[in-house]
């Protein structure tokens, strides 16, 4: 008979089996456990959104002026709350944009996609080194050599390679014409004519704290395009330096093609963005451009 049997033979049980009390969770143990969590998944997403701009786009390009406005910086104003169509100064806020390559993700053909009315990153002739002959020096490898100091712009792409552009000012409105945007012709007075449709009217261009708008007032001759050259011009049409005075750019010249609107900045007093890489942190705040 095992000892158990003599208890219960005795008639004495064995002591009740007392269940063991559950500790209590501290709080500050819950904090730190939903501290790791948030801190976890926040570093998912920002190196998930690193490794997608890194693998889809090129560098961010902050753009600091009101070429293309109101496509781009449509609320930019400066330290007094001005629309900087007119001006620009320390404060400014901006858009910051991530360009480079093709939305199929091929890093090496993403020129090929480039077309009418997008927006790309360029540089104009005037920014390359030039030998007496004034024609474009390169370097060994065969690459263009920038000027020191030389910066990119962003523009729109209107005119390609093999065709004729005819930008006339206009003081009137009309379906294909406006005084904010003119009149644009490609291959004017052949076959295939045709009139840039305007993005804008002139209420897109406000008059701001007493200050008028300057439309464009300026026509130009008509130019024929090379089998390598473009005209870009900004959308801001009376407040843009662009291929109207600069000249047609190549494909060499364009670095790359403008995909999203990534966030803003501010400038700080040397005219440089501030915080320029806190964009990896909003991965919300993405806009298509186009």
């Amino acid at each position: 008979m095992d000892e158990h049997a003599e208890f219960v033979a005795e008639g004495e049980l064995p002591p009740p089996h007392e269940p063991q009390k559950k500790k209590k969770t501290r709080w500050w143990v819950l904090l730190l456990d939903g501290l790791l969590v948030a801190v976890f998944a926040i570093t998912i997403a920002v190196s998930v959104n690193v490794i997608y701009l890194s693998a889809a786009f090129n560098l961010p390009f902050f753009v600091n002026g009101m070429s293309m406005y109101p496509t781009l910086n449509a609320d930019a104003t400066d330290s007094s709350g001005r629309l900087l169509m007119w001006d620009r100064g320390a404060n400014m806020v901006g858009d910051v944009v991530d360009y480079g390559y093709a939305r199929t993700g091929d890093k090496d053909n993403w020129r090929a996609s480039v077309s009418r009315m997008d927006i790309v990153i360029t540089y104009y002739r005037e920014d390359f080194q030039t030998n007496e002959l004034g024609e474009l020096k390169r370097d060994e490898s065969g690459a263009l050599m920038l000027k020191s100091g030389a910066k990119t712009k962003i523009k729109r792409v209107i005119g390609l390679p093999g065709e004729t552009i005819w930008f006339q000012a206009s003081y009137t409105d009309g379906p294909d014409y406006n005084r904010a945007w003119g009149k644009t012709t490609i291959n004017p007075g052949a076959p295939d004519e045709q009139v840039i449709t305007p993005l804008y009217t002139p209420a897109d261009y406000p008059d701001v704290h007493g200050k008028t708008y300057n439309y464009p007032t300026v026509s130009r001759d008509p130019v024929a395009l090379g089998e390598d050259e473009y005209y870009v011009m900004g959308d801001n049409r009376g407040n843009s330096s662009d291929s109207r005075d600069k000249g047609p750019v190549t494909m060499e010249m364009i670095v790359g093609k403008a995909y999203l609107i990534i966030g803003k900045r501010e400038l700080d007093k040397n005219l440089e963005p501030k915080d320029a890489w806190d964009y990896i942190f909003t991965p919300w705040n993405y806009r298509r451009i186009g």
